[in-house]
């Protein structure tokens, strides 16, 4: 059903605003946001809006073909779980093998 329907149908007082959610599939404080935009921008305001955006998460080429490479070659015989255990502890500098250090701070 479109949201036009929807929301007909909401402003008439068939749907509640929970159901109206429920039946787009979305939460309602989703369906109160998109009423907003519907009702400021018309249906270009429910377009996506993140088309043509990269994520800022996203990881440099270079980083990902060296990481690609690493796999390929060195760690070829890992399973990518166990590649990325390994390269998060390199990361983080956290030593393979954990050794008992006693707080003599608190001596």
């Amino acid at each position: 059903m479109r949201f036009e329907e929807v929301l007909s149908r909401y402003r008439s007082g068939r749907l509640s605003s929970d159901e109206a959610a429920d039946v787009l599939g979305m939460s309602v404080s989703s369906f109160y946001r998109w009423r907003c935009r519907y009702e400021g921008d018309g249906e270009t305001g429910l377009q996506d809006r993140r088309i043509g955006k990269t994520s800022p998460r996203r990881a440099p080429v270079d980083e990902v073909a060296k990481v690609l490479e690493l796999f390929e070659t060195r760690y070829f015989d890992f399973s990518v779980k166990h590649f990325h255990e390994t390269g998060s502890r390199h990361r983080t500098g956290e030593n393979t093998r954990r050794h008992y250090q006693p707080n003599t701070a608190m001596a």
